[in-house]
Order: structure tokens, then sequence, then C-alpha cells
């Protein structure tokens, strides 16, 4: 392993913060011991990976109940191709969520395609989402998207146990779903399993994570930072945080 730091800015004047990149390199037998310490691989500057808020799925938590699909929802994994079927879903998602046009899906599936797979939803025989999804070397939830044509369906709900499923059905033990910040990703804490990353552990306290992200998004100005009160950890050193390098659309719709 490789640790690398990108000093970006700070205060020092009636406050006190510093705003960094932490990104680090890993050798192939070190991929599962980054995944379980907080890295997650950077999806637009591989070789590197990533520290931030990391939220995965233990995939041996399963519901008291199992889930039911609707009846004319249906799911189908493939390969990265034929993208611009999915376009109409992308931009009907962009509009509704209000994101900026210069995002592209597309951006996510350029690097390493052959890792990656893409699950299209059907409604009624009809593309009505769609999820990108890492597979290699470990398993992560990347993007979602629908059209929102048919809001009560919750597709993104259905689609995100589908995805539990899947990767628990090709042998994996945990779903990560990216990073966990402000209140759009709130939603990931609707499934059983679900555990973050506080920088020093793994935890599965739901109220802490949710008011984490409600101060995210509280968030004004830049000195807002050095005001913050750090994780109420007992394992964790008392030191500045760093930032995620995760910036792509977060929210999964419920």
């Amino acid at each position: 392993m490789e640790i690398y730091f990108s000093h970006v800015a700070g205060r020092m004047t009636n406050t006190d913060w510093q705003h960094s990149h932490v990104y680090a390199t890993f050798d192939h037998t070190e991929w599962d011991w980054a995944a379980n310490h907080g890295w997650l691989i950077n999806e637009w500057e591989p070789p590197y990976w990533f520290q931030g808020r990391q939220v995965r799925l233990d995939l041996k938590v399963k519901s008291k109940k199992k889930h039911k699909f609707p009846r004319d929802l249906h799911f189908h994994v493939g390969p990265v191709e034929s993208l611009h079927r999915l376009d109409r879903v992308w931009k009907a998602y962009q509009k509704y969520r209000g994101y900026d046009d210069h995002l592209d899906f597309r951006e996510t599936c350029k690097i390493e395609p052959e890792n990656k797979r893409i699950v299209r939803v059907y409604y009624q025989g009809k593309i009505i989402a769609f999820s990108i999804l890492r597979i290699y070397p470990i398993p992560v939830s990347l993007q979602f998207a629908w059209d929102y044509e048919e809001p009560k369906l919750s597709a993104g709900i259905h689609t995100q146990y589908f995805e539990i499923n899947y990767f628990r059905k090709i042998g994996y033990r945990y779903n990560y779903l990216c990073p966990g910040y402000e209140t759009v990703c709130i939603w990931k804490t609707r499934f059983p399993g679900f555990q973050f990353w506080t920088g020093t552990r793994w935890v599965d306290d739901k109220e802490l994570y949710t008011k984490l992200c409600e101060r995210d998004s509280s968030l004004v100005n830049l000195d807002d930072l050095g005001d913050l009160e750090e994780i109420d950890d007992p394992t964790q050193p008392s030191i500045a945080s760093g930032n995620s390098t995760w910036s792509g659309p977060s929210a999964r719709p419920s």
C-alpha cells in the first residue's frame, strides 16, 4: 500500500480546518483489506482508491420478511453496452433530480467496463430504470437512475434489493453503496446489514449516520467546517478529517 495526500486548501484565521484529498494504491493481495478499511476505487482515476464515509450492506444479514417485487417489474444484468438505449431514462432522471447537464453516466462506464455490469429495469416491458454495478475486485452499486413516470413504483428500493440478491448469489459478503454524505444518502439506512465507516471502524448506528448526513446538508460556508465536532468514537484519533473524491449523484429515490 502507498498513500498519497493532496493538500488542497485550509484556513487559519479565526478558524482552523484543512481540506485534503487522501488516496492510496494497493497490490491485488490487499484489495479485500482496503475495502474493509474504508477504501473504495476512484472510478475516475484508477488505480487510486479513496477514503470516505463509505456505506456497505452485510449480505449475511437478511430481512425478517422476504422482499416482494411487483409482478410486472423485471431485471436483466448484462455487460456495459448499448448505452444509448438508456439515454431517455438518464435525461428524465437528471431533470427530476435537478442535476447538472454535465453529469454523464457514461463516464462511470468508461474505465474498466469489463469489471462492470448494467442492470436494466423493465416495467410492463419498458425500460424505466438502470443501475451500474462494479463486480470486481469489490462489489459496488455505483449509479442508479430511473424516469419517475411511475413514482409510486419505488423502483430505487426494488432495484437495490435486486442488487443485494445478485451480489449474494455471485458469492460476495458485502454490497458497497459508495460514500454517504448529505440527506440524499439517508436512504441507505433502509436495508438489512447497513454499516458505515467512521474512519476507524464499521458501525451500524443508523441514528448517528442520519445525524451526520443532516449535518453535512446544514453546512453553509467553508468556515463552518472549523466548528464541526468529530464523531464520538473512542477508537478514532482526534484529527481533522479529509474529504471524499466521489462526485457523482448519490440519490436512489425511495
